[in-house]
């Protein structure tokens, strides 16, 4: 019986993010298809005359996704620059209706009162969007970085991810004996824990181990 983290006879992933955008199986040694369906998040799924094996083929753009995500962030910075702005010219509205002499009468007076109230909260707004602004800046320089390289053709994928054909060490984890080291040969989805991915490692001596992609470190 196949191993359910092993799945798939055959993955691809993307040379320039490290994305998984093919995979395959294959029902006695060939892969022949019944059907074909458009799945969830873009995934073409194409399941063959067993009618428990299933390949498919994401659809991928990694460029122009990276487009995409910077084109957004430019224009979110653009709104947030605005923002700040307009809070810049109240704070020094109010502070301008501060410093100006006392008024004399009444009603005036009253104004003033509870406008220099609201002069504290709306600096402390001001000094909140100027934070959120020079921590917002940095993201956006690095999807541009992200976007200029993968338009380029060069890769964006750390040293340290991850990835299938990469050395790794085991360095956490019950099951897998710590220390362990061999060639990441599959990666795939947990089946039992959402969002989280496993490996299958082949050792030297042709064992093969599987476990959390958090529990290994690249060598």
């Amino acid at each position: 019986m196949r191993n359910a983290y092993a799945a798939a006879d055959h993955v691809e992933y993307c040379r320039l993010c490290g994305a998984e955008i093919v995979r395959m199986t294959y029902a006695n040694g060939q892969p022949y298809y019944t059907d074909v369906v458009i799945g969830p998040n873009g995934q073409k799924r194409v399941i063959t005359g067993s009618g428990n094996h299933l390949n498919w083929k994401r659809s991928h753009d990694c460029v122009g996704e990276a487009k995409r995500v910077w084109e957004e962030s430019v224009r979110n910075l653009e709104r947030y620059t605005q923002e700040l702005e307009t809070l810049r010219q109240s704070v020094a509205a109010y502070r301008t209706l501060r410093d100006a002499p006392a008024p004399t009468t009444p009603a005036l007076i009253e104004t003033v009162k509870s406008l220099m109230s609201s002069l504290s909260q709306v600096e402390a707004q001001l000094a909140e969007k100027e934070k959120s602004v020079a921590q917002y800046q940095p993201y956006v320089a690095q999807f541009r970085a992200n976007y200029d390289k993968l338009a380029s053709g060069v890769s964006i994928i750390p040293e340290s991810a991850v990835q299938v054909g990469k050395t790794v060490k085991v360095v956490k984890g019950r099951k897998v004996p710590v220390g362990t080291v061999g060639r990441v040969f599959w990666m795939g989805e947990d089946q039992y824990r959402e969002g989280q991915m496993r490996v299958g490692i082949a050792t030297a001596d042709g064992s093969k181990h599987y476990t959390a992609a958090t529990n290994v470190e690249v060598l």
